[in-house]
């Protein structure tokens, strides 16, 4: 199990929104510092990384959301590639929390 970035700087529970908002991780993206990471969808091509989130994010473009009502076979399967990657993310806080 990888976990590519921590923040742990915020003492008490906050909603995901504050934490972003008070973590490093967008700095660089914001500032046009962040590392290459380049990748290729459909002959697109994309510099920088995304994040998937739900519902109560931003609209930016660094943020993909999963979609309420797929109505494509390829939306259908992102979706599902999107929920499957959730509950990694799921897993792996579940598996912090009992250490």
């Amino acid at each position: 199990m990888w976990i590519w970035h921590a923040f742990f700087g915020l003492v008490g529970s906050l909603n995901d929104i504050n934490v972003l908002n008070m973590s490093p991780l967008l700095d660089d993206m914001y500032n046009g510092t962040a590392p290459d990471s380049s990748f290729q969808v459909a002959e697109i091509s994309y510099r920088n990384e995304y994040y998937l989130v739900d519902e109560i994010y931003p609209e930016l473009a660094c943020f993909v959301k999963s979609m309420s009502c797929p109505n494509y076979h390829k939306r259908l399967k992102f979706k599902r590639a999107q929920e499957r990657a959730r509950k990694d993310v799921e897993r792996a806080f579940r598996a912090l929390k009992k250490r």
